[in-house]
């Protein structure tokens, strides 16, 4: 579960670098708002999964 995490927090961070690179920005914004919207998405993720295993142990 928490390869879930770090891996979607990564993935945004990659879009969001892709991002100013083809954008050519240089302020590192797109970096910065992927690497947010990567790491709720993963929160996310962890959160369904763990409720997932909660719910087959009762």
């Amino acid at each position: 579960m928490t390869w879930q995490f770090v891996g979607a927090a990564l993935v945004g961070v990659g879009l969001g670098w892709g991002a100013d690179r083809l954008l050519g920005s240089t302020k590192g914004y797109g970096l910065v708002v992927g690497g947010l919207v990567g790491s709720v998405l993963g929160l996310v993720a962890f959160i369904r999964s763990a409720l997932k295993l909660l719910e087959r142990k009762e």
